[in-house]
């Protein structure tokens, strides 16, 4: 008798912790489809400024959590790229008066 009482019980605590991961999954799938509607939406409403962003990367592609971040999260970051990649051009430039000193230099009969 005290068996079959244990038996139900351990059954009755599978059948819980069954039911407990059950929900877990349900809530995942439910939350995973949330955030995809969420992604969309937000894509739809910055459809011109996500154009506007995948053009300044390489790659063609904006960065993972972009479009979640939201729209001022992403004009921010943008607008940081666009005056670094200013800053990175003028850092770029090449030292002209200091190649024709090298260029002088080098050649024979001067």
């Amino acid at each position: 008798m005290v068996q079959f009482r244990k038996a139900i019980q351990d059954l009755n605590v599978e059948k819980v912790e069954e039911n407990k991961m059950k929900f877990n999954k349900i809530k995942a799938k439910v939350m995973t489809i949330a955030r995809i509607n969420l992604i969309l939406k937000k894509e739809q409403e910055n459809k011109e400024l996500i154009a506007e962003a995948k053009k300044m990367y390489p790659n063609g592609k904006l960065p993972v959590g972009a479009i979640l971040d939201g729209l001022d999260k992403t004009k921010d970051d943008l607008r940081d790229f666009l005056k670094n990649q200013q800053k990175d051009m003028q850092n770029e430039k090449f030292p002209l008066a200091a190649h024709k000193r090298v260029s002088l230099k080098k050649k024979p009969g001067l």
